[in-house]
């Protein structure tokens, strides 16, 4: 009911995304970055999404996005690095 409400758009992405509605998903991931560019867990998703659907270059942005806020991640940089190694 209230469209500035972050937490419902993070829910309901995670939700499309368990479905393999990816675009979907990465619509609501990119609006709780809208409304909250401190949120770093839709980063971490929209750079999953991205690479999911093949968009390797923008998946990189994001994950690079995510890892200035959480630097300790190691997963998230195996996958940057995985990428880069691919040339993106």
């Amino acid at each position: 009911m209230d469209p500035n409400y972050e937490l419902a758009y993070l829910n309901r992405g995670v939700v499309f995304s368990k479905m393999k509605n990816y675009e979907n998903a990465l619509n609501d991931f990119k609006q709780v970055i809208s409304l909250n560019t401190n949120n770093i867990l839709s980063y971490k998703n929209c750079g999953i999404i991205e690479e999911k659907l093949g968009n390797y270059e923008r998946a990189v942005e994001y994950y690079e996005k995510y890892l200035k806020q959480n630097p300790t991640d190691m997963n998230v940089k195996k996958w940057l690095l995985d990428l880069k190694n691919k040339g993106y």
